[in-house]
């Protein structure tokens, strides 16, 4: 199973929802500033985690649902032993409280097989002229042409059945236990077990929701490189970048967004921008009494002067700050 789409919507500067096509093995993300490089791998690590999607990296001032979701294909001898097919998509979303839902695409097929039986079993007995005679006797409101139409519905529908064909293969049943069945066939006196078994699998059974389960667990597992990688050597011993790793697990379920310097703000912090996302901007000065400790950005202001800040160009023109 891969990767083949990342959708964004209400996340970071993705207001609107944003298809990012995954369709090579190889995948690099080239983008001006600010064009959301790091927002497409910030997505991408909440996917890995159980936690919810911080109110700072939803889109702000926006009435739009925040939202992410990642679309794996299922490939050619991935598949599980149930009705899903290579090719096949499962849709995994992740929507800002943390819960996450599932969808799988397209929807297998239900299996049929025990109420196709039941059906043909039950149409057979309604041609037993003998059987059908009993059950009117036995019950006034028994009617064989209802029963041969929800007959025929076992035998050819492939949705789930609705509540009226469950009413009435529970009322043959019923009727079936007012007469003698040892006079009849074998096949008859069987059916009454049949329906039960029947009407448990079709209660139970959710092709939807067993695919679901089956896909999850090809869903590859996402691994996260850092600073201490670099000097790695192949073969890889990957189990080093396990999610099972307490380090790793704390940091992929920490609710904080981990603090970064904001672009506008470089020329006051002097800092390059590959060490931007690993420090913060504000340091809290000879603020040393602050009750929100060293490098807090509660209650700090920074004043600009006339220069003012120019977004279009991402950077600080002539400012006066305090």
């Amino acid at each position: 199973m891969r990767l083949q789409n990342i959708r964004l919507q209400g996340f970071r500067r993705f207001e609107e929802p944003t298809n990012i096509n995954i369709s090579n093995k190889l995948v690099s993300i080239v983008g001006t500033n600010e064009a959301g490089k790091t927002s497409i791998l910030k997505a991408i690590e909440y996917m890995s985690g159980d936690h919810e999607i911080i109110h700072s990296d939803r889109t702000q001032l926006a009435d739009t649902e925040t939202k992410i979701t990642m679309t794996f294909v299922v490939e050619l001898g991935d598949e599980p032993d149930l009705n899903v097919k290579a090719g096949s998509k499962l849709h995994v979303t992740k929507k800002e409280d943390g819960e996450r839902t599932y969808r799988a695409e397209p929807t297998p097929e239900r299996d049929t097989r025990a109420r196709v039986q039941l059906g043909r079993n039950i149409l057979k007995c309604a041609k037993n002229r003998k059987l059908m005679k009993a059950l009117t006797d036995a019950s006034k409101e028994f009617d064989p042409n209802v029963l041969k139409e929800h007959a025929n519905l076992l035998c050819t529908s492939i949705a789930k059945l609705d509540q009226d064909t469950f009413d009435e293969i529970q009322s043959f049943k019923s009727n079936l236990e007012k007469i003698d069945l040892e006079k009849y066939s074998d096949y008859i006196s069987d059916i009454p077990a049949q329906i039960d078994s029947t009407r448990e699998f079709e209660t139970d059974h959710d092709p939807h929701q067993i695919a679901i389960n089956a896909l999850s667990d090809l869903v590859p597992q996402i691994l996260f490189f850092s600073d201490e990688h670099k000097n790695i050597n192949v073969p890889l011993d990957l189990s080093l970048l396990s999610h099972a790793d307490p380090k790793i697990r704390q940091k992929l379920s920490r609710p904080l967004e981990p603090p970064r310097d904001c672009r506008r703000l470089q020329l006051l912090s002097r800092r390059s921008y590959y060490e931007q996302d690993h420090k913060q901007v504000f340091t809290g000065g000879s603020r040393t009494g602050d009750p929100h400790g060293a490098g807090a950005q509660t209650g700090l202001s920074i004043a600009l002067g006339s220069g003012g800040v120019h977004f279009s160009e991402d950077r600080l023109l002539t400012a006066d700050t305090a």
